[in-house]
């Protein structure tokens, strides 16, 4: 079961102040500066103060700690463009992997976390003819015929569910179809 969303509270923001060090160490751990780490940490408290009345979220730590996350890849995206500027290739490729390092760690933890959510936002999207269909034939194998004679409608009608199951499917998922085409493909394991 999925936590409720809500609005973040002042007192959630404090109690992520007072968990201060966890996420200047998690920020000092992909810019590998102290002092940038700090500001990095006071510039995601602060847009969380301004934009907190806004901000529907299940879990306002993790969602903090992927503002965090998120913030350190832009702050090294910045440092990769000041490299080139400078032509320091070796730099700039160091920033490069992390970058990556950091932009499919984020997207796997993202898609992870949000899992469980996505397909109840499908199987809620779903009429229960469609959602029934669909698993008959997807989850349990059965053949049309099968699946014909238990909802006693016809092949076009089975197609067309299934068919209707898949864009919704699609449609919620459209976000994560990179990450998923990397997990299939085994390179985030």
């Amino acid at each position: 079961m999925t936590k409720a969303r809500h609005i973040i509270t002042i007192e959630e923001i404090l109690s992520l102040n007072k968990e201060k060090v966890r996420y200047i160490t998690l920020a000092y751990s992909y810019v590998r500066d102290y002092s940038c780490a700090e500001e990095i940490f006071s510039q995601c408290i602060f847009k969380l103060i301004q934009t907190k009345d806004s901000q529907y979220v299940s879990d306002y730590r993790s969602f903090f700690a992927t503002s965090v996350k998120n913030r350190c890849i832009n702050y090294l995206k910045r440092q990769q463009k000041e490299c080139e500027l400078n032509q320091n290739e070796r730099r700039k490729e160091r920033i490069g992997i992390e970058i990556e390092r950091l932009t499919v760690q984020c997207a796997q933890e993202e898609f992870q976390t949000d899992f469980p959510a996505l397909l109840e936002k499908c199987r809620c999207r779903m009429p229960d003819l469609t959602y029934e269909v669909f698993m008959a034939k997807r989850l349990d194998r059965m053949s049309y015929m099968e699946i014909s004679k238990m909802f006693m409608i016809s092949r076009s009608r089975i197609n067309y569910e299934i068919n209707r199951a898949l864009k919704i499917f699609k449609d919620v998922f459209k976000d994560y179809l990179p990450v998923i085409a990397l997990l299939i493909c085994g390179v985030l394991s």
